[in-house]
């Protein structure tokens, strides 16, 4: 049964092994992504095999952002700072900066000091959804943030 990722790859009529090619993720990894619903991609996985498959389809970039509605129709979408709705614009930038991890971490459903991990394990990777939600609720645009941590593809 193919995932949410295999589905629009499939959309697509992307073929794996060149993605495999160029993104270096193995082919049974693309796969595994793409067949097995309790695989979880991870964020620089999701990026790489998402931005690449969109290139390759000859569509403008901003379909990375269209496609994780296509992906992960059931992703939390949560607005972290609408409770701060009242405060000045200047207000709300600062807070969007400044929230605590433990209110990120309760509203967007991540386990308690996950984000901390982060900081103690350089080698520790985010899963592609926990980006994504982390990136809605701030109102990021959500390609533009994988660039930031990943860099530019093209």
């Amino acid at each position: 049964m193919a995932t949410g990722i295999g589905e629009y790859l499939n959309k697509l009529e992307s073929n794996k092994a060149q993605i495999s090619r160029q993104t270096g993720i193995s082919t049974s990894r693309i796969n595994t992504l793409c067949n097995h619903p309790d695989s979880k991609p991870y964020a620089d996985e999701y990026y790489k095999i998402i931005l690449t498959a969109i290139n390759n389809a000859g569509l403008d970039e901003n379909h990375f952002n269209t496609a994780i509605q296509e992906i992960f129709p059931n992703l939390i979408k949560v607005n972290l700072l609408d409770k701060y709705k009242d405060l000045s614009p200047e207000a709300r930038f600062f807070k969007k900066y400044t929230l605590q991890q433990k209110d990120i971490e309760s509203k967007l459903n991540i386990p308690p000091g996950k984000i901390s991990k982060y900081y103690n394990d350089k080698n520790k990777r985010t899963l592609a959804t926990e980006l994504i939600t982390f990136a809605i609720a701030l109102d990021l645009n959500v390609l533009l943030a994988f660039k930031e941590i990943y860099g530019d593809l093209s």
